[in-house]
């Protein structure tokens, strides 16, 4: 058994140790979601140098993140993961989702026919259908830490 500490200035009183676990777990999702926004997608990594631009990006990398959370949960719940054919329990790619939704939407956006935006649509489907990844319980190999290959870092716009 491990121990858990947190730290707050909240009473016994008013929040037992349950009740504060409880708020952590509930609290679990915006962690996640704040860390694919930072790492994945590269949230603070900005076009430019302008507050107009830096707020721009910010509100493009969110809105693209919900997008791409949106199409996801409509995605599994419409096609199932044959769970039975694989080793690990399978989920869907989120990087490699992230870079579909980009692509595909905004030629889904794009195209001149209403047949065209469905046919982009259901490719978009497709390969997010696709493209999976294993659930590894109880990882033991430390990961290398990833090279910042971007084009500029948010570090040198200032």
């Amino acid at each position: 058994m491990e121990d858990e500490v947190l730290l707050t200035n909240v009473t016994p009183a008013e929040f037992s140790s349950d009740d504060l676990n409880e708020v952590y777990r509930l609290r679990w999702g915006i962690e996640t979601a704040y860390n694919v926004l930072k790492n994945r997608m590269k949230l603070e990594e900005f076009s430019g140098i302008r507050e107009r631009l830096i707020l721009q990006d910010i509100y493009c990398s969110v809105w693209l993140y919900n997008l791409t959370m949106l199409h996801l949960i409509e995605v599994s719940e419409t096609r199932e993961i044959p769970q039975e054919r694989y080793k690990y329990e399978m989920k869907r790619n989120l990087s490699i989702a992230i870079g579909i939704v980009k692509t595909y939407f905004i030629r889904s956006l794009m195209s001149e026919t209403r047949e065209q935006r469905r046919e982009s649509f259901e490719q978009m489907s497709a390969l997010l259908t696709k493209h999976l990844v294993p659930v590894r319980p109880h990882r033991a190999v430390k990961r290398k830490s990833p090279v910042n290959k971007s084009r500029r870092s948010y570090r040198y716009t200032y």
